[in-house]
């Protein structure tokens, strides 16, 4: 039975690859524009920054404002009992990486998505460009961290899609396109 840290996270890896799917290669992006590029485009930023947003949750301290969070790091010390002094060292060593990796996600979180910066407003200061290629490295570290803290050894990966998903929707788009030029 997964907890709800892991449930969440479970989630973020689905709507992730939803991304992956729609936007990850060149002629689906091309389908997608040509059938309401507007639309899937503000989807694409919406999937971007939930999962951003998501992945700072996930790795929130294990208190903010005196309230505990459900993130990795509580879960870790509550498991602490738990585990052997080499796990827990080797649980610190992928949350280290993982505050590391997570930095620029956060300050991107911190400065524009959840609050409005009004010195990013005004251009006055640059946030770091958050690349693709980190929020995998960060999901990828979300993952080791939780089957070495839960002892589990899971991917976190939906075995069936939820629903039609992405699939027919391409499919009936490119019917749609198709017959739309006949």
């Amino acid at each position: 039975m997964l907890t709800k840290l892991e449930m969440e996270f479970a989630q973020i890896k689905y709507r992730w690859q939803m991304h992956d799917k729609l936007f990850e290669d060149n002629d689906t992006v091309d389908l997608l524009n040509r059938c309401g590029g507007k639309v899937f485009a503000l989807l694409q930023s919406l999937l971007v920054y939930d999962t951003l947003a998501a992945l700072c949750r996930l790795t929130d301290p294990k208190k903010s404002s005196g309230q505990e969070n459900n993130s990795i790091y509580n879960q870790f010390e509550k498991q602490k009992v738990t585990l052997s002094v080499k796990e827990i060292q080797e649980i610190d060593s992928l949350l280290l990486s993982l505050e590391d990796k997570i930095k620029n996600i956060r300050n991107l979180r911190n400065k524009a998505i959840s609050h409005n910066d009004l010195k990013v407003a005004k251009n006055v200061v640059q946030l770091p460009a958050v690349t693709y290629g980190e929020i995998d490295e960060v999901i990828n570290l979300v993952c080791m961290a939780l089957n070495k803290v839960f002892k589990t050894s899971g991917d976190y990966e939906s075995v069936e899609e939820f629903g039609p998903g992405v699939n027919k929707l391409l499919r009936l788009l490119k019917v749609a396109e198709a017959s739309e030029n006949v």
